[in-house]
């Protein structure tokens, strides 16, 4: 197998898994496997040397629009994670004032008696 098939192959898997629905509990492991296939299609993208057959060009050209929908799906998963962790952050301030309402107080003003 030639290089431009094993990157056609891997880049396939990559838009499977970027299309797999990414719901919390699935989304580390969704991840980690993207990051494998990324590295291993890294190490060989630099095997890569032309000249290409039809074939071969036409797979490329696919790869290539995949790469679009693969970056697109990438941000919209990192803007979920980012959606996530605002929302964690949420809900541990909110439960630590539920604990201790008076811990951040802030005074507004201040009485200052005049008499003597």
């Amino acid at each position: 197998m030639s290089a431009v098939q094993a990157v056609y192959q891997i880049t396939e898997k990559l838009v499977k898994l970027v299309e797999t629905d990414s719901k919390r509990e699935k989304r580390d492991k969704i991840i980690d496997s993207i990051t494998s296939h990324l590295d291993k299609r890294e190490e060989l993208v630099h095997q890569l040397k032309p000249p290409y057959t039809k074939e071969e060009e036409q797979q490329m050209k696919q790869v290539i629009s995949w790469n679009e929908l693969i970056t697109k799906q990438f941000f919209a998963l990192k803007d979920q994670v980012k959606k996530d962790i605002t929302q964690l952050k949420n809900t541990k301030s909110s439960a630590n004032k539920y604990v201790n309402p008076y811990q951040n107080a802030t005074v507004d003003g201040r009485f200052y008696d005049k008499r003597k």
